[in-house]
């Protein structure tokens, strides 16, 4: 099983993807998380580079974070994984295809939890008070979902294209959204002798 988990910043994507994680014994893996590693160690090549981009709100080079997709699937492609906020560019979309056609694996599904701007903006100052992260600025959240908002619409309608696209209202509690998803998924797979609920 291979799940993307898509939404804006604030859309709590990374929250919903890490209970899907656990709830059908998966993988989970943060493109966001992996690069905040990155920059929680300033000796680290890429530091400068990631650091740079954070602050400024703008995207990562391609560069860095295709390579973290690839690495993510080959190592979890097996067993399953349900990968969070990527793909945000059309060059990433491709390099899932690519990664995936030479494991001799597909992309099972697609959830977009849609949150509109304003709730994305006010979770967000929220979340820059209590954990004070260096990104999230007002200047810069604006900036990011402006930008988020600007390249995803190619992403979500190839997705759309290929049947795979399913979106969930972002608003309502963290419980009912993750409700909701845990019905798409066992609907959606209902019929696949390889779906398993872990206990």
């Amino acid at each position: 099983m291979i799940i993307l988990v898509l939404g804006p910043q604030g859309s709590g994507k990374t929250t919903q993807a890490k209970l899907i994680a656990k709830d059908f014994n998966l993988k989970h893996f943060s493109t966001g998380n992996a690069l905040r590693s990155v920059l929680k160690n300033t000796k680290h090549p890429l530091y400068s580079k990631v650091y740079k981009s954070y602050i400024n709100g703008d995207l990562v080079d391609d560069s860095i974070v295709n390579n973290l997709l690839h690495n993510a699937l080959v190592s979890n492609s097996k067993k399953g994984i349900v990968i969070d906020g990527t793909p945000r560019k059309m060059s990433q979309l491709i390099e899932i295809d690519n990664t995936l056609k030479e494991l001799g694996k597909h992309l099972d599904l697609v959830i977009f939890i849609n949150t509109s701007i304003r709730e994305s903006k006010k979770r967000l100052i929220k979340r820059a008070e209590i954990e004070n992260r260096p990104d999230d600025t007002p200047k810069s959240i604006q900036h990011r979902l402006n930008l988020y908002h600007k390249n995803i619409g190619p992403i979500l309608n190839e997705y759309k294209k290929r049947g795979l696209l399913v979106k969930v209202d972002g608003n309502p509690s963290i419980k009912e959204i993750h409700k909701n998803i845990v019905y798409i998924i066992k609907k959606h797979f209902n019929d696949n002798k390889n779906f398993s609920r872990s206990k």
